[in-house]
C-alpha cells in the first residue's frame, strides 16, 4: 500500500509517462494523505499551478496542509494541525481559498508569497460538497466543496452543516458570507430534530428555473432548495405534507449485508416483533398487528442509534433481548455494543468498543463460547489503520471473553463471519476469512485451524450437506469463486469454475434430501443452483421483468430489462403447509419465488422500485408464512397469501362539478371528497379511508364501511388548499378483507372566481327625506366551491362611469351566504345625488385571490306631492281590490298628463309594470342590467310600499361573473 502525490509527465523520446516528482507517506500503515479534487490548481492567482493536499503523521499525530509547485515538487507552504477540508473561491475574485479542519473548528486560508495565512476560523460546522458530474466523467475524485451565491452580489457563500454528536439534535444548514474576518448567515435551513442531511448536489430546474441546491434526507426523502435555502418540494406539516421524492427509507440494498429486518416470534398465535434500523440511523421495534398498505405497524419503542441487531436471550429469562451495534452517549461518541428488552427497549448492558481510532465491523454472530448455557456475542472492529480485531462479549454481561483482540492486518477487506462448532468442545467458535479461512476458539481467540490460500470477500454458510459428519463451510459472494471446505482440515470439497465476483450471498435448501445451494451471481439478473455436495450446476436461470427465462439470449429476445439481484433467502415452507422456494428482491422492481428444485418460477410480485433481501416468517401470527421485504421506495412491505381480491380500480371523482365517473386531479371543495371504485367478486361489502401522503388518516375511524355500496362522499375532512389527498379502499368477503387500493390522489385547488347575484329594493327610491324609501338597500348572494373571503361596493356617476359613492370592503365566510350594503343616494362627500340610474357594481374576493363582478342599476327619483298623493290612492286602491292594477296604472297616467318630468318616469314604470299587479315589484326583462331595470317606484305617504317590505323578494336579479 502506498499513500502518496505525484506528477508524471509524458515523455516524447520514450513515448512513455515518466514520474518527475513525489510526496510519499514515511509509513503507509499509519500515516494518511487527504487529496482533494482541486487540489491541483493555481492558488495565488500567479497563472502558475500548485498542488494543494495534506498529510497525517502518524508517530507525530499530526496533520499538515502542504503546497507544492506542481511542475517541480517543491515545498511552498506548510500549515501544521490542519487537514484540508476543501477548496473554493469564497471572496469572488477568482482566486481560491484552502478550508482545513481541526477537531471540530473550521478554518479559511489563502495562498500567497509562500505562505499560508488565515482569514477566519469557525468552531461546530463542516463543509458540504457537491457531486460534479463533469469531473465524474474524468476524474476519481469528483467530489468538491460546495458555495452558492445566494444573495445575487456575485460571491459565492460557503454552504456548511452544523456539527453535533446528539443523534436527536437539529443539524442546521447554513449559507455563510465567507469572504470577511468573521462569517455571518446569510440563509438558513434547521430540519426537524434529528434529520441529517447528505449526498448533496446542483441541479438546474429541479423544481424552478435556475441552479438550486438538492440534498437526500435521512428519512428517505430527496429534496431542492431554492436560494434562500428555503424547500421548494417538501413540507414538514404532518397533517399536509408534500412529500418531495421519496429515495431511502427501510430497503436494505441491492447486495451484501444490508440493513435487513429481523422477525421475533413473541409466542404461538401472537403477531411477531419486527426489529428494523431506519434511515435516520434508529433503531425501532414495530408491532405489525393490525398492520395493512394504509396503516403502518406501530412503533413499540425506538433507540435513538442502532444498526445490526440479533435476537437472543441474554437474560436467562425465556424471552430474547436484542443486541446490536450502537453509539455511546459520550461526546465525542464512539461504536459500542449494547443489548436491550425485547418488551421495553430498556438497556440490559452496554459494552463500549470503538474509540478515536476503531469502528464497529460486520453483524453480531452469536453462540455460547464459554459453555456457561447463554449465548454470547462475537464482535468486530477495524482500525483506522485497516487491522480486523474480533473478540467475544459474554452474553449475560456484556464483558469481554478474550484476554487479548485477535487482529489481523486486511490485505483486501472484511466480510461477515459465521459461528461453529469447529473443534467438537460444545463450545462456539468462529469462523470467516482474514485474508485466508481459518477459525478462532471461542474459549480463548486462538487460532484452531486456517486454509492458508489466500481468497477474499468471501462469506461462509455453515451447513451439514456431505455424507460425512458434522458441518461444511460454502464460501460465497466473494471475488474468488465460491466453494466447499471440509471441516476436518478446511480443505475444498469443490471450487467453482466459474470465479465470477458476487456479493449476492445465497442460500440452502433441500430438494428431499437432497442439498441445494442457490445464489445470484455479482450485478446480474442470473441465479445459479448447486448440488451442494459436489458444486455440480443443477440450473442457471435469468430473472427479469416479472419472468423467468433459461437463457440470457431468450431475456434479450423478449425485451425483458434485468436488474440485479438482491441476496437470497430460503424456505422450505413458504406457505406454512410446506413448500421449498428461494425468494430474492432485485433491481428491476420484482421479488421473484423461485422453485429451486425445478427451476421454474412460483410467482413474482411487482413493486416499481428496487427490492431488498426478503425475510420469510409468519409474522402476523395467523399461521402461515409471509414475505417481509424493504423496498426502495422507502417502505417495509409484509406480503401474504391473498384471501381476496383487492378493488382494481379506485377513483376520485367531483360530482358537484360534473364528473360522477371520471377519475380526477384536482377538485374544488372546502371538506367534502368523493369517490367510487371497482366491485370485487365475492365481496360483501367495502371499507374506505382518506389519508394525506404522508400517511394521517382524516376519517375517523381511519377505515368507513359503507356495506356494498362502491361509492363514498366523506364531508366534514379537515382538507387545506393545495393539500393531496387519496382514497384507501379494500374489500370485505366471509373469508377475510382483501389489501387495500390506493386512488391516485387528488388535489384540492381554487381554479374558479366566485358567484355572485345583486338585488336592489326599492329601486327607484327617492332620498328626499320625507321617511320614506329615502334608501336602497343592495343585497349580494355570493358563492365559491372553496371559501369566500370578502365584497365591497361601488356606485358610479351615469354615462362615463366615474366614482360617485364607495363602500368599504366586507368580509365573508363560508362557501355561500348573503350580504347587504345601504346607499343613501349620496356621493363620498355627502352630497345628495340628482335624479338618474346610477350603475352599481359589486367585487366578490374568493380565499385565493380571485375575484368576479356584478352590476346593477340604482334609479334616484323625486316625485312632487301630486303624484305621492296618487301614488297613495293607487296604493289604498290595491288595498280594497287585489285587482286594480288597471286603475292604479290609470292614476299613473294622470299625474303624468299633470307633470311632463313624472310622465316619463310613469311610462317607465308602466312599461315595466304591463302584466303586473299595481304595488308589485315585478322582474323585467332589461338586458343584463342596463338602465331602465329596477323595481317598484310606487309608494304611499302612508307606509313603504310591500314591495320594501319583503326587501328584494322579487326584484329583478343581475348576475356577472368576470374572472380575474
Amino acid at each position: 500500500m502506498r499513500r502518496w502525490v505525484a506528477m508524471f509527465d509524458y515523455d516524447a523520446p520514450t513515448d512513455t509517462m515518466v514520474r518527475r516528482w513525489v510526496r510519499e507517506v514515511t509509513d503507509p500503515a499509519l500515516d494518511r494523505h487527504v487529496f482533494d479534487g482541486r487540489s491541483l490548481i493555481d492558488a495565488d492567482g500567479d497563472g502558475t499551478f500548485e498542488v494543494v493536499t495534506s498529510f497525517y503523521s502518524g508517530s507525530a499525530d499530526r496533520w499538515t496542509i502542504e503546497v507544492y509547485g506542481a511542475a517541480d515538487g517543491i515545498e511552498l507552504a506548510a500549515l501544521p494541525g490542519w487537514s484540508l477540508a476543501g477548496i473554493v473561491d469564497l471572496t469572488g475574485d477568482g482566486v481560491p481559498e484552502i478550508l482545513g479542519r481541526q477537531d471540530d473548528r473550521l478554518g479559511c486560508f489563502r495562498f500567497a508569497g509562500r505562505a499560508l495565512t488565515t482569514l477566519w476560523t469557525l468552531t461546530g460546522w463542516s463543509p458540504i460538497r457537491v457531486l460534479n458530474r463533469a469531473r465524474l466523467a474524468t476524474r476519481q475524485q469528483h467530489l468538491e466543496t460546495a458555495a452558492q451565491d445566494v444573495d445575487g452580489d456575485g460571491v459565492a457563500e460557503l454552504l456548511v452543516l452544523s456539527l453535533t454528536d446528539d443523534p436527536t439534535a437539529v443539524q442546521r444548514l447554513v449559507a455563510l458570507h465567507a469572504d470577511r474576518a468573521t462569517p455571518v448567515e446569510a440563509a438558513s435551513y434547521d430540519p426537524p430534530p434529528g434529520i441529517r442531511l447528505g449526498s448533496f448536489a446542483f441541479s438546474d430546474g429541479f423544481t424552478a428555473p435556475g441552479t438550486q441546491l438538492l440534498a437526500v434526507r435521512n428519512d428517505g426523502y430527496l429534496v431542492s432548495f431554492d436560494r434562500e435555502l428555503r424547500l421548494t418540494n417538501f413540507s414538514d406539516d404532518p397533517l399536509n405534507p408534500a412529500p418531495g421524492l421519496r429515495v431511502g427509507g427501510y430497503y436494505s440494498g441491492e447486495r451484501g449485508i444490508g440493513h435487513t429486518p429481523i422477525v421475533v416470534g413473541t409466542g404461538a398465535g401472537s403477531a411477531a416483533a419486527v426489529v428494523v434500523r431506519t434511515s435516520r440511523g434508529t433503531l425501532v421495534r414495530l408491532d405489525p398487528s393490525g398492520a395493512s398498505l394504509a396503516v403502518p405497524p406501530a412503533v413499540v419503542w425506538e433507540r435513538p442509534t442502532g444498526w445490526y441487531p440479533s435476537a437472543l436471550d441474554v437474560t436467562g429469562d425465556a424471552t430474547a433481548e436484542i443486541v446490536y451495534w450502537t453509539r455511546t452517549r459520550t461526546s465525542p461518541a464512539f461504536d459500542a455494543v449494547e443489548a436491550v428488552r425485547l418488551d421495553t427497549g430498556a438497556p440490559v448492558w452496554t459494552t463500549a468498543m470503538g474509540d478515536a481510532t476503531r469502528g464497529a465491523l460486520h453483524d453480531l454472530p452469536y453462540g455460547d463460547a464459554n459453555a456457561d448455557g447463554t449465548r454470547d456475542v462475537f464482535v468486530h472492529t477495524v482500525t483506522t489503520t485497516s487491522v480486523e480485531e474480533a473478540n467475544v462479549l459474554n452474553g449475560r454481561t456484556g464483558r469481554r471473553l478474550w484476554a487479548a483482540d485477535f487482529t489481523r492486518a486486511m490485505s483486501w477487506g472484511s466480510y461477515p463471519k459465521a459461528v461453529d462448532d469447529v473443534d467438537g468442545d460444545g463450545r462456539a467458535d468462529l469462523a470467516g476469512v482474514y485474508n485466508s479461512f481459518l477459525a478462532l476458539s471461542g474459549a480463548t481467540g486462538a487460532i484452531l485451524r486456517e486454509n492458508p490460500t489466500f481468497v477474499a470477500y468471501l462469506l461462509p454458510l455453515v451447513a451439514d450437506v456431505a455424507a460425512d459428519a458434522g458441518n461444511e463451510y460454502f464460501l460465497h459472494g466473494g471475488y474468488y469463486g465460491s466453494r466447499l471446505l471440509r471441516r476436518a482440515d478446511f480443505q475444498p470439497l469443490w471450487t467453482a469454475a466459474d470465479a465470477r465476483y458476487s456479493q449476492s450471498y445465497g442460500t440452502l435448501v433441500r430438494c428431499g434430501a437432497a442439498p441445494r445451494f442457490v445464489a445470484g451471481l455479482f450485478q446480474s439478473p442470473e441465479l445459479r443452483v448447486y448440488s451442494a455436495p459436489d458444486g455440480a450446476v443443477l440450473a442457471d436461470v435469468w430473472l427479469a421483468g416479472g419472468a423467468l427465462f433459461d437463457s440470457e439470449a431468450a431475456m434479450r429476445a423478449a425485451g425483458a430489462n434485468p436488474g440485479f439481484l438482491t441476496c437470497v433467502t430460503g424456505t422450505e415452507n413458504l406457505t406454512g403447509a410446506g413448500g421449498v422456494a428461494a425468494l430474492v428482491g432485485s433491481t428491476d422492481g420484482w421479488l421473484y419465488a423461485v422453485d429451486p428444485c425445478a427451476g421454474t418460477l412460483l410467482w413474482a410480485l411487482r413493486f416499481g422500485f428496487p427490492v431488498g433481501e426478503p425475510v420469510v416468517s409468519d409474522t402476523d401470527g395467523d399461521g402461515r408464512n409471509d414475505v417481509l421485504v424493504s423496498v426502495a421506495d422507502g417502505f417495509l412491505y409484509q406480503v401474504g397469501d391473498e384471501v381476496l381480491p383487492a378493488p382494481e380500480w379506485v377513483w376520485d371523482t367531483d360530482p358537484p362539478g360534473g364528473f360522477p365517473a371520471e377519475d380526477r386531479d384536482t377538485i374544488e371543495t372546502v371538506d367534502t371528497l368523493y369517490a367510487s371504485w371497482a366491485a370485487v367478486p365475492g365481496a360483501t361489502s367495502y371499507e374506505y379511508g382518506v389519508v394525506t401522503p404522508g400517511g394521517t388518516f382524516l376519517t375517523t375511524p381511519p377505515f368507513v364501511p359503507v356495506g356494498a355500496a362502491t361509492t363514498a362522499a366523506p364531508t366534514g375532512l379537515p382538507l387545506r388548499l393545495g393539500g393531496m389527498y387519496q382514497f384507501v379502499v379494500r374489500a370485505v368477503g366471509p373469508g377475510g378483507g382483501s389489501r387495500e387500493t390506493f386512488s391516485d390522489g387528488i388535489q384540492l385547488v381554487d381554479e374558479s372566481p366566485p358567484a355572485v347575484e345583486l338585488r336592489a329594493a326599492p329601486n327607484p327610491f327617492s332620498p328626499d327625506g320625507d321617511g320614506i324609501e329615502d334608501t336602497v338597500t343592495i343585497l349580494a348572494d355570493a358563492a365559491d366551491r372553496v371559501g369566500l373571503a370578502s365584497w365591497d361596493l361601488a356606485v358610479y356617476h351615469p354615462g362615463g362611469m366615474a366614482l360617485a359613492r364607495s363602500f368599504p370592503s366586507r368580509p365573508l365566510a363560508g362557501t355561500s351566504t348573503s350580504d347587504t350594503v345601504v346607499w343613501d343616494g349620496r356621493d363620498d362627500s355627502g352630497l345628495l345625488l340628482p335624479e338618474s340610474v346610477y350603475p352599481a357594481v359589486a367585487t366578490v374576493h374568493d380565499a385565493t385571490g380571485h375575484s368576479a363582478t356584478a352590476r346593477i342599476d340604482l334609479e334616484i327619483r323625486f316625485l312632487p306631492a301630486a303624484d305621492a298623493d296618487a301614488d297613495a290612492d293607487a296604493d289604498a286602491d290595491a288595498d280594497a281590490e287585489e285587482d286594480s292594477g288597471a286603475d292604479a296604472g290609470a292614476d299613473a297616467g294622470a299625474d303624468a298628463d299633470a307633470e311632463p318630468d313624472a310622465d316619463a318616469g310613469a311610462d317607465a314604470d308602466a312599461g315595466a309594470d304591463a302584466g303586473s299587479d299595481a304595488g308589485t315589484d315585478a322582474p323585467a326583462a332589461d338586458g343584463g342590467g342596463e338602465p331602465g331595470a329596477g323595481g317598484c317606484g310606487c309608494r304611499t305617504a302612508a307606509r313603504p310600499s310591500p314591495g320594501a317590505l319583503l326587501l328584494l323578494g322579487v326584484l329583478l336579479a343581475v348576475r356577472r361573473r368576470r374572472a380575474r
